[in-house]
Order: structure tokens, then C-alpha cells, then sequence
């Protein structure tokens, strides 16, 4: 995880803990445990914080399957101009299975509903993908000679922005229902895309350097430009207090 991230989960462990230190009464504090689904983005569990003044402050982590790439992949290729099938394989390859954070502040609102708006990272997924579908996708000439192409292990971490409008209800003062829509969209990315093996000339390592640089400059360009999706979250949760 990058300085950007560290740093922001930093600020938010700073944020919850000024707010816990308010002299508020437990009984007018609540503080709810959940899992559930934040579709196309994460599965996983959530925890959320909300005072009587109306502010409220979530966190979840999860991770990222590969169908929930895959129908990522096929929002944004409705799109007009976005990217080919090919590109999409690519992505699915090098983001699924990725460990998802996402940290909201928000707002109640009556009758239960609420609206947020927060960050969200994903990192640590990979995969492996052979020279010639990179080289197809980027334009970029294979530095391998013929019958001696290499595989590349590429790995991506996205930052996204997102916002969501929801409705959330408590039954028998301790269970509570959640369901929202909201979009989340990159806003910056770094991708790494490393050959198997380099050769021991210096002309030849750098042509093969060069070809992992520039596919990484696609990479991160493809996911500012078209990664965005809605995203519908739907969870069950426990209130501790």
C-alpha cells in the first residue's frame, strides 16, 4: 500500500478518534457492524460510527471477485468509445481478487435515509499476461524475438472517489438493514507489469524495460479515463451500542 493510502488511513483512524472523544453519551452514539455486498466493487464487512448531531462515518474492507470485474468491464463497455473486450480481459486479470478499503462521511437525513461520500482504494490483485496481447493492446512492438515471448505479472492499484444515497433501518433496537446506489470512479492509478525474465544484455533488458514502462502508461490511463461504475450495496448488521 502506497504513501497516498497509508496516509489517508492514517487521517480517518485520527478523524474517528477525535470524534469518540467527544463527550457524548453511548446511548446517543451508535456504532453498527455489518457484511454485505457493495456490487460491482467489494465483498466484505463495515463498520459505522453515528452521532446524534446527524454526522455518521463508515469503513469497509473486502475484496474484489473476479465476476464483479467482469460486470465492471460490461458497464463500461456499454459505453460508447470505451475500451475492446481485449482490454477488458486484461483488466479482469490484473483486479480481481483485490482487497478493497472504502472509508464514507455522511449525513443523516429523515426517515432513514442518509447520503455519503468517501474514498476508496483497490490493491493487491495481479495476474499474468503473455507479451503478445500487451504488445496488441498498446501498439508497442514485442521486444522478444519470435518463439522466445515472455509473460508479464501486472498488477494494478486504483483510487477512486465515490457517493452514495441510502436508506438504513433498525429493528429490535439492535439489527439493522442497509440499502444504497451510488458511482464510484478512478481518479488515479499506478499499474507494475514485470517480465518473467530479462535477458543479460544491457540493449535488450532495456528494450523489454521500455515495453513494461509503456505498458503501464496504458494501464493507468485506461483506468482514469473509463473505470467508473454504480454501484448498489445491500447489507445486514448488528448494532453493538
Amino acid at each position: 500500500m502506497g504513501y497516498f493510502s497509508r496516509r489517508r488511513v492514517s487521517q480517518f483512524a485520527i478523524f474517528v478518534s477525535l470524534l469518540l472523544a467527544q463527550p457524548v453519551a453511548a446511548s446517543d452514539m451508535h456504532l453498527d457492524v455489518e457484511v454485505g455486498t457493495e456490487l460491482p466493487i467489494a465483498l466484505g464487512l463495515s463498520v459505522g460510527l453515528e452521532w446524534p448531531n446527524g454526522l455518521r462515518a463508515s469503513s469497509s474492507a473486502g475484496y474484489l471477485p473476479g465476476r464483479y470485474v467482469a460486470l465492471i468491464n460490461e458497464v463500461v463497455q456499454s459505453v460508447p468509445n470505451s475500451y475492446d473486450s481485449t482490454t477488458g480481459d486484461l483488466i479482469e486479470e490484473t483486479l480481481q481478487d483485490s482487497l478493497i478499503w472504502r472509508t464514507h462521511i455522511g449525513w443523516q437525513l429523515p426517515y432513514g435515509m442518509y447520503a455519503d461520500a468517501g474514498y476508496g482504494l483497490a490493491a493487491l490483485g495481479g495476474g499474468t499476461s503473455t507479451e503478445a496481447l500487451l504488445a496488441g493492446l498498446t501498439g508497442r512492438a514485442a521486444p522478444s524475438t519470435s518463439g522466445n515471448a515472455r509473460t508479464y505479472a501486472v498488477g494494478s492499484t486504483l483510487h477512486m472517489l465515490d457517493a452514495e444515497f441510502g436508506w438504513k433501518r433498525v429493528y429490535r433496537e439492535r439489527f439493522t438493514v442497509r440499502a444504497a446506489i451510488g458511482v464510484a470512479a478512478t481518479v488515479a492509478a499506478t499499474a507494475t507489469v514485470e517480465a518473467d525474465s530479462k535477458p543479460n544484455q544491457s540493449a535488450r533488458r532495456r528494450l523489454i524495460e521500455e515495453f513494461e514502462s509503456f505498458s503501464e502508461r496504458y494501464l493507468v490511463d485506461t483506468y482514469t479515463t473509463y473505470m467508473f461504475s454504480p454501484v448498489i450495496t445491500m447489507s445486514l448488521g448488528y448494532r453493538l451500542f
